[in-house]
């Protein structure tokens, strides 16, 4: 079976970027957390088809509890406008 994967970009602040990491890394193979940037606190989750609501469900919760919204800036986009 092919796997597809899913690349979402999340703008958080800067101090909760490992706590965000752990959270979602923490599900066994719902997701990669990749820090594209620490300063301007931008991750890249890459998620599989397989586990798209699984990751909704719990990107809803972390978006209730602290500041981390789905971004469509990429960093190439922002340092070379």
């Amino acid at each position: 079976m092919i796997h597809v994967i899913n690349k979402k970009y999340f703008k958080l602040r800067p101090e909760t970027i490992s706590y965000v990491a752990y959270i979602l890394e923490g599900y066994e193979g719902l997701c990669n957390v990749t820090t594209m940037d620490a300063e301007v606190a931008v991750i890249e989750v890459s998620i599989t088809d397989d586990f798209i609501p699984d990751f909704q469900e719990v990107a809803g919760c972390l978006s209730n509890e602290l500041y981390f919204h789905e971004t469509d800036i990429k960093l190439d986009e922002k340092k070379n406008p």
